[in-house]
């Protein structure tokens, strides 16, 4: 994208920033759904797990859509709150399944 060429050549430490913080903020989500569910119940390793590691998936596609805005490669504000909404939910049903 041209935006996203246009910040890389100005700001080339901060385009690697925003890269890691990226990758944390999709990260993020999956991380603490593993954790949160393995102290919940360490020998769940079903079906619900998975579907709780989807859940943050999604979610992390919402908070990768905010560390976007900055290189203004924001997809919208639907996209972030149904990414949330959606993502939450399901690692929020998952997590009370465990």
């Amino acid at each position: 994208m041209e935006s996203d060429d246009d910040f890389k050549r100005r700001h080339p430490i901060g385009y690697a920033f925003l890269v890691i913080l990226g990758l944390a903020a999709f990260t993020l989500p999956i991380i603490a759904f593993g954790v949160l569910g393995y102290f919940k119940n360490p020998n769940a390793g079903s079906w619900i797990s998975l579907l709780g590691v989807f859940g943050g998936i999604i979610a992390g596609i919402g908070l990768f859509n905010l560390v976007a805005i900055i290189i203004k490669q924001y997809l919208g504000h639907l996209v972030t709150i149904l990414s949330l909404l959606i993502g939450g939910g399901i690692m929020l049903a998952c997590y009370l399944a465990l």
